[in-house]
């Protein structure tokens, strides 16, 4: 009887899955093309020599391992299984059997341990793996990483395209500046012709093996070939998506997510950014070497304001991180939101205090004859930060700060931080991890309070992530003590994919399932 309900449920779902296809105009053929838009173009397919990567390494890059889904812990990807011991310094991996990188050589533990050696060579980021001690491969399928100290920053690393496994015997016979445009991977696709400017032809690697208990489709992928489109204005990529040409962007632009709401045919998938937006502030600079003013410019403004503005596309943060980072604490996020929210009193009582007095009742401050002019570095390519700007110079304004607006491309933007070269800079952090949201405080040319770098460094490497969240709210504690910077909100993240696409997931830190797509065919 229990086997006959079954068996009538089970009916039920087919049925409904068939009506729902010939309702909506598809049949249950599988298309083997799918076209992937971004707005950028890779910088070269070698992740371990490139500054920044996008969805195409993705997809051409297998990791060790990948983050969940729900960003609660860390699952098997390229390896079949991983075990970290109890004191944090022993990673074991296991690699799959008779797995191949796309060129055909064997993947196994000695060509893992190869492409991590490689990195420690040329690695543009080699510092996130200063506290590896050895690789030693035990057995064919067997690597073992030993660690110097407790790094729980690795697993983020390790699961970044940065870490994507390459075939270093390749690289070392055709060399560095080479295998930048031909990287041979052990990824889910490799790159068959790159037509600079204009897209790059992926093909399935017949031999990759996803082991994610996450994903259906083991391997390979279930196209004859992926084609990535670079399409950097923003109109054209949205008009493709709709029109049919472009079956996923992977980075939807803000001002697209209502039309394409309102849109049958197309599907969102909402994430939120790693990280958050903030306002560095010189400590260095003659107006905001007094704390007062950096505390102040904190109360006047106001985050729900900005969200407003912003049609709820952020979210306003204070913790300098969103709920995507590992160590993030509501309970510390809601008691400063409680502590340090908009008070437009006190931020001019704070003013005054540091001698800043509107004498001339024009509506600017004064101090010794100067008025209480600041400069903003924004960037002009970070939608949310760029639309933010105008919102903080009218809030500044409010209390009698004279805030100019400077645009720059982010990385300008950056440059420029780093370097000291400005008063106030905006700055878009999108990265899973304290390490990349404190990292500004330390041996910077605007900031360094010792006691700060301290408690930063101590929680860094606390590998329980229960200890290492409460510590991580002492340094969030001195931030706002000190004010070298200011938390304003997280970015609500968006894809997007025509309704005929199946099986594709995007986790909570926005990065991308491509493995179990499926395209359905129009009829």
């Amino acid at each position: 009887m229990k086997n006959n309900k079954k068996l009538s449920l089970l009916l039920v779902v087919i049925m409904a899955m068939v009506i729902s296809f010939v309702f909506t105009g598809y049949s249950q053929e599988l298309a083997k093309e799918l076209v992937i838009a971004v707005p950028d173009e890779i910088e070269g397919t070698d992740t371990q020599t490139v500054g920044t990567t996008n969805v195409i390494h993705e997809i051409i890059y297998g990791r060790l391992f990948d983050i969940a889904i729900d960003g609660k812990g860390y699952v098997p990807q390229a390896c079949e299984s991983f075990k970290v011991s109890d004191d944090g310094l022993t990673w074991t991996f296991v690699t799959p059997e008779g797995a191949k990188f796309s060129n055909g050589d064997p993947f196994n533990a000695e060509a893992v341990k190869a492409s991590f050696e490689r990195y420690l060579k040329v690695g543009l980021y080699v510092s996130d793996y200063a506290n590896i001690k050895e690789f030693k491969v035990i057995s064919e399928r067997v690597l073992v990483m030993t660690l110097s100290q407790p790094d729980p920053v690795l697993y983020l690393v390790l699961s970044s395209d940065q870490s994507g496994l390459i075939n270093a015997k390749v690289a070392e016979e055709i060399g560095d500046d080479a295998f930048k445009t031909k990287a041979v991977t052990f990824g889910p696709c490799y790159v068959e012709k790159w037509v600079q400017g204009s897209d790059m032809i992926l093909k399935p690697n017949p031999w990759y093996r996803n082991y994610s208990p996450e994903i259906e489709n083991k391997g390979p992928m279930q196209f004859e070939r992926v084609i990535a489109r670079f399409i950097p204005d923003s109109f054209t990529m949205i008009s493709e998506l709709e029109q049919g040409n472009v079956d996923i962007v992977a980075d939807v632009p803000l001002e697209s997510i209502e039309s394409l709401r309102a849109n049958p045919d197309i599907k969102l998938y909402e994430a939120m950014q790693a990280g958050a937006s903030l306002i560095y502030i010189n400590t260095n600079d003659p107006i905001l070497s007094d704390v007062r003013v950096r505390q102040a410019i904190t109360f006047a403004i106001d985050r729900d304001e900005i969200a407003l503005a912003l049609d709820g596309f952020v979210i306003p943060c204070f913790s300098y991180m969103s709920p995507s980072v590992t160590s993030y604490s509501p309970e510390k996020e809601q008691e400063l939101a409680i502590k340090w929210a908009t008070n437009k009193e006190k931020a001019t009582n704070l003013l005054e205090e540091a001698g800043w007095i509107d004498e001339n009742k024009d509506g600017i401050r004064e101090k010794n004859g100067e008025k209480l002019t600041l400069e903003m570095l924004t960037a002009m390519d970070v939608s949310a930060i760029k639309l933010a700007a105008p919102i903080i110079q009218k809030q500044l304004r409010e209390v009698g700060i004279d805030l100019q607006i400077r645009e720059l491309e982010h990385a300008y933007v950056k440059s420029n931080a780093r370097e000291g070269k400005f008063q106030l800079a905006t700055r878009k952090v999108d990265w899973a991890d304290p390490m990349h949201v404190f990292s500004f405080t330390t041996n910077s040319d605007y900031y360094a309070n010792e006691e700060l770098d301290k408690l930063i460094d101590d929680a860094m490497y606390i590998s329980n992530l229960d200890k290492r969240m409460k510590s991580f709210e002492l340094v969030t504690d001195a931030m706002y003590e000190q004010m070298p910077a200011v938390s304003l909100f997280y970015e609500k993240k968006f894809s997007a994919s025509r309704a005929e696409i199946e099986g594709f997931y995007v986790d909570v830190q926005s990065n991308h399932r491509f493995m179990d797509i499926k395209k359905y065919i129009k009829k």
